[in-house]
């Protein structure tokens, strides 16, 4: 049985980089991106802020947060509907969550969305 060589080895993986992993990086990583990202971080921001007004603290800071990063994914790729949002905020809720503070999250995501 004939062996590949180190040097074909080296070569096919050049290739593989050339075809799929660089063009693949790029296409996930676009100025539009970038933006969603800046949106992501002003809405942390808003909703950090409320937490600190409502005392959360420790872990419990990251499920509302959590909280957050789901519904604006949701908002954003325009999935949300009313049985959806629900399903999320039963899910939360049974984390620990408080339903008051979530409605008031979802009042800075996306005033208009179903709720």
């Amino acid at each position: 049985m004939v062996r590949r060589t180190g040097e074909a080895r080296v070569e096919k993986y050049k290739d593989k980089i050339a075809t799929g992993m660089i063009p693949n990086y790029e296409k996930r990583v676009s100025k539009a991106d970038v933006r969603v990202f800046g949106t992501l971080a002003e809405l942390e921001t808003k909703v950090s802020a409320l937490l600190t007004d409502v005392n959360v603290t420790g872990n419990k800071r990251v499920e509302y947060l959590n909280f957050l990063r789901k519904l604006w994914s949701a908002v954003r790729t325009g999935t949300l509907t009313v049985d959806k949002y629900q399903a999320m905020k039963a899910y939360w809720l049974v984390l620990g969550c408080d339903e008051d503070v979530l409605e008031r999250i979802r009042e800075i995501v996306a005033p208009s969305a179903p709720g």
